[in-house]
């Protein structure tokens, strides 16, 4: 969780107590887009890290967020191998085919 520090800082969370409302805010979406994107694969989509990068990307995106936010998001979890604005292109065409864009909360 260690690599999530920063990035969890910079989008406001600063409890606990913080973290747990976004997982249950976005718990959900996380999952549907854990599912599309990793579904084709052998990988385990209840590991920590993707679940936690996925409600971090949820969380964005249902708060009014979009590439530059997360763009930021990436570049701040230091993704190796992938460029940020790569995997924020990414993330946004998996949001989109499962209908995940256009459910901010804040717009």
């Amino acid at each position: 969780m260690m690599p999530f520090f920063i990035p969890l800082v910079k989008l406001g969370f600063k409890t606990l107590g913080d973290i747990e409302a976004m997982r249950k805010e976005c718990s959900d979406d996380a999952y549907r887009l854990a599912v599309h994107s990793l579904g084709k694969t052998d990988y385990d989509i209840i590991t920590a890290s993707v679940a936690l990068n996925n409600l971090c990307v949820s969380w964005i995106i249902r708060h009014g967020g979009a590439e530059a936010e997360l763009t930021e998001f990436f570049s701040r979890l230091r993704r190796g191998g992938k460029p940020a604005q790569s995997a924020a292109e990414e993330v946004l065409r998996h949001a989109r085919s499962i209908n995940m864009i256009g459910q901010s909360r804040n717009s």
